[in-house]
């Protein structure tokens, strides 16, 4: 014995195919792409995903992100720097909200031991100091020195350690940059990032466009940890 169902013209059958595969693709849209991570803005942290010809679109309330940094001191402030929007960010509250605070930097390195210390390399790669949280900054003994990256010694908070744009030196500085100390000679291509070893302080980690590096306190010597052609 057959049924309606059974009788139904294949093509009614068919038509329910498209409407089918556009419910389940909506239920897998609704799906975080970025399972573990969330996000918490500028602008209220909304992500919103579309399907635009049937493939996923992230649509996002920032775009291009350029900086990030957290504030190791109470109140524990995020700062947040993009591109597009040529502006700093800053919260206070785990990024339930932002609130734009100053112009755009390229990198921000807080004071551990006070929330209120900031350097910073501006849009141009000069250092900038803050002494009120990011709300203003002010030269510093740099000078006319161009930056291309910044980190600060964990067990001496007063020591900067830079690489210098357009360089392959890599100095040092305890008093702002008033008077520097180049450590090593100079590295292979221009140092775009520097990392203090954790285990060893004094180890100097540093990458270029060709290379890893590192700088040995003991030994005082810099090598080469990796190499890219």
């Amino acid at each position: 014995m057959t049924t309606a169902k059974e009788h139904e013209e294949p093509s009614v059958r068919h038509r329910r195919h498209p409407l089918a595969f556009a419910l389940v693709a909506g239920a897998l849209l609704t799906q975080p792409l970025y399972a573990g991570w969330r996000s918490v803005g500028p602008y209220g942290g909304t992500i919103t995903v579309v399907a635009v010809d049937g493939l996923p679109v992230v649509l996002q309330p920032l775009a291009d992100p350029y900086l990030l940094a957290v504030s190791p001191a109470p109140p524990y402030k995020v700062y947040l720097s993009a591109l597009d929007e040529t502006e700093l960010f800053e919260s206070t509250d785990a990024g339930a909200s932002w609130v734009p605070i100053g112009p755009f930097f390229r990198q921000l390195v807080p004071d551990p031991a006070s929330a209120n210390v900031l350097y910073g390399l501006d849009y141009f790669s000069h250092l900038l100091k803050s002494t009120d949280g990011g709300l203003s900054f002010a030269g510093t003994p740099a000078g006319g020195l161009l930056f291309g990256t910044l980190v600060r010694d964990p067990v001496t908070p007063s020591r900067l350690y830079a690489g210098l744009l357009g360089e392959g030196k890599i100095i040092t500085s305890d008093d702002d940059f008033a008077t520097s100390q180049q450590i090593g000679a100079d590295i292979i291509g221009q140092p775009s990032a520097l990392a203090i070893d954790p285990d060893l302080p004094g180890r100097l980690w540093a990458g270029s466009q060709y290379a890893v590096f590192v700088f040995d306190p003991v030994r005082r010597l810099g090598r080469s940890c990796g190499h890219h052609d």
